[in-house]
């Protein structure tokens, strides 16, 4: 099981305004009273570090942009060498005191949000890097233009030659661009897949890039996506396509973030599994419970401390604001899971990020108790949830599923009969004990 949680670390933003480097960097000035690569940061990325391990994230979002910001050495013909110095040193404090299985790599693209056709609109931005008067800095280009094409070859090729000589290629996870708006959008993030693919290949003839984004309009194909995120209520009008795409060889993530949370026509008594902090935290740890009935074998969710998206939140004003308002535009507290600690330059855990651990417990549980006795944990788990929107609301019912599972987990072999069901009387003095 894969579990990402997007996690602000380092401050990213693109240089044509640089509000979101601004933004991050002020926020962990003010919640923490530290300055960007600092020992102090390096220390509170530990601790993130080892609570995401502790909630089961296996999975660290690489901020590649800041890194390159930091480490790029631009000579005057723009020729590109790269001081890897602190790059590694984020990798390997998650690595050693986190638990990693995929480096997944931030956006270096960027869709058109401007104009009220979105649906029309097929621009799409990359990230350039060139020197300024005060240092390098980052510009968006257009993607598929001549400047756009050759700031992802010389970037690329730089990223994945280290990638390659570290031994990270195979757990790299690389974005290009979050659910675009349209298909002109997709056709460009298309080429760009490729190119990018080409570009690992050319690195070394070996590797295989894997490519990931979230993406809820059916417009991308397994020539496109190694793994397709998709939020959970499109997964259930969309199964057939979903299960298409699996076949064909795309791994099928799920999500939840603003949505899903309200009722439609198509869904008129839902009533979502979601992470959002105004519904019942049975909606949070159930989530373990469907991707697993879905045999879904990932989930991602934004974010993890983003408290700069609260409202309210003044990130020129004095003192920290974290704990004010966990309102975030269009639902309560999406952009977080906990709170700034900054005696101990780490986070308190909340209730609501223990459900998703909770959650992914059980999941892991599950797959144990499925190893000894298939068909009596299959209807364990289908007592408690059949969709994103049709599950038990009962927490003793999923309490007592959730006994029942550590008992068949508990059985050996001998325990099963001949027709690979544990005995009732075997079952209930395990319970018991």
């Amino acid at each position: 099981m894969t579990y990402t949680n997007w996690a602000l670390t380092i401050a990213d933003g693109a240089g044509r305004s640089g509000s979101d480097r601004y933004s991050v960097t002020k926020m962990f000035e003010k919640e923490y009273g530290i300055k960007m690569f600092s020992e102090e940061h390096w220390t509170m990325l530990k601790n993130y570090a080892s609570v995401m391990k502790k909630e089961r994230q296996n999975t660290i979002n690489v901020p590649i942009e800041a890194l390159a910001l930091n480490g790029l050495i631009i000579d005057e013909n723009g020729n590109f060498t790269m001081d890897w110095t602190n790059f590694d040193r984020f990798v390997e404090t998650f690595m050693t005191y986190g638990s990693i299985k995929y480096l997944e790599s931030n956006f270096l693209f960027e869709k058109d949000w401007s104009g009220s056709d979105t649906h029309l609109n097929s621009n799409v931005f990359v990230i350039s890097f060139s020197k300024g008067e005060w240092g390098n800095k980052s510009d968006y280009v257009f993607a598929n233009s001549e400047e756009g094409i050759a700031a992802i070859d010389k970037f690329f090729t730089l990223l994945y030659e280290h990638l390659d000589e570290k031994g990270w290629s195979d757990i790299w996870l690389q974005h290009v661009m979050d659910e675009p708006y349209s298909e002109g959008q997709a056709n460009v993030c298309k080429g760009i897949y490729a190119r990018l693919k080409n570009i690992a290949a050319s690195v070394n003839p070996q590797w295989k890039l894997k490519t990931i984004d979230a993406e809820n309009l059916g417009l991308y194909n397994s020539d496109d996506l190694s793994v397709l995120v998709v939020q959970t209520d499109r997964y259930e009008r969309e199964k057939e396509l979903y299960d298409s795409l699996e076949a064909n060889g795309t791994e099928i993530w799920s999500y939840t973030c603003v949505n899903p949370q309200f009722k439609s026509e198509q869904f008129p008594n839902a009533e979502w599994l979601t992470r959002v902090g105004d519904y019942p935290l049975i909606s949070t740890r159930t989530i373990g419970w469907y991707l697993y009935e879905r045999n879904i074998n990932g989930y991602l969710h934004y974010g993890w401390n983003a408290w700069n998206n609260a409202n309210g939140y003044n990130i020129d004003a004095e003192g920290s604001q974290a704990f004010d308002d966990m309102y975030c535009n269009d639902a309560v507290s999406d952009a977080f899971l906990v709170y700034p600690d900054k005696e101990n330059l780490s986070v308190y855990e909340t209730v609501r990020s223990t459900a998703v651990r909770d959650g992914f417990e059980d999941n892991e549980l599950i797959r144990l108790a499925y190893a000894v006795d298939a068909k009596s944990t299959q209807a364990i788990v289908d007592s408690i949830v059949k969709t994103s929107y049709d599950f038990n609301h009962d927490t003793s019912a999923l309490m007592n599923a959730r006994a029942q599972l550590l008992a068949i987990a508990s059985c050996e072999a001998g325990d099963i009969d001949a027709n690979g069901s544990i005995q009732a009387n075997d079952l209930v003095l395990l319970r018991q004990s």
